[in-house]
C-alpha cells in the first residue's frame, strides 16, 4: 500500500504485458488488458474502447457490467443467455459456435460471427462475450473491419485472456503500462 495523507491507498499489483494498458472497471471488479494508447470513454452502462479516435475508429470494444441477485438469467446456462440474446437473433448462430471456458470464480462464453455493420453497410466482424460471476455479468462486445483483422483479431483473445475479477484498486481507468 502507499501512503497519502497516512492514508492507505490500494494500488495495483498485477503485471501488465508489454505494449497494453490495463482497463479497470468498478474499482478492480473488472480488469483486462487492451493495446496501450486505445481510447477510452464511459456510457451510461458500461465503457467503450477505440483504437484510433472516432470518427477515425476501425473498432469499437464495449463492457458492460449487470447486478443480478435478483435477475433469472443468474440460473440459466451461460451459453443460453449468449445465445438468446437479443443482439443475436437471427445471425444464423447455434450451440456450436459459442466457445465455453471456466475459471476460479467465473465462467465465460464468447463467440464471434461475420455480418453486415448496421450503419455503415459493410461487412464486419462482431465479437460478443458474456462472463458470468457469482453476483453479476459482464457483457462485452467487439466489431472491428476484416481488413483489420491481423492487428484487431488478437485484441479479442487478449481481453478474454486477461480477464480477471475481484482485484479492488483505486479509481477504475485504464492503467497505462509502466514498463
Amino acid at each position: 500500500m502507499k501512503k497519502k495523507n497516512n492514508r492507505p491507498v490500494p494500488y495495483y499489483k498485477r503485471s501488465i504485458s508489454p505494449g497494453h494498458m490495463l482497463v479497470v472497471m468498478e474499482k478492480g471488479l473488472i480488469s483486462f488488458e487492451v493495446p496501450l494508447g486505445w481510447i477510452d470513454r464511459k456510457t451510461d452502462i458500461g465503457i467503450s474502447l477505440y483504437d484510433r479516435q472516432p470518427p477515425d475508429n476501425d473498432c469499437i470494444f464495449e463492457v458492460s457490467m449487470i447486478r443480478h441477485p435478483m435477475f433469472p438469467i443468474r440460473d440459466l446456462p451461460l451459453w443460453k443467455v449468449l445465445h438468446d440474446s437479443p443482439n443475436l437473433q437471427g445471425k444464423g448462430l447455434s450451440r456450436e459456435d459459442i466457445v465455453e471456458e471456466t475459471r476460479p470464480g467465473i465462467q465465460i462464453a464468447h463467440l464471434h460471427y461475420r455480418a453486415m455493420h448496421p450503419t455503415d453497410n459493410r461487412l464486419a466482424i462482431f465479437c460478443t462475450c458474456m462472463i458470468r460471476a457469482l453476483e453479476f455479468h459482464v457483457l462485452m462486445s467487439y466489431a472491428y473491419w476484416p481488413e483489420e483483422s491481423d492487428r484487431l483479431a488478437p485484441v479479442w483473445a487478449r481481453a478474454i485472456e486477461t480477464f480477471q475479477i475481484g482485484i479492488p484498486v483505486e479509481g477504475g481507468a485504464p492503467v497505462p503500462n509502466p514498463n
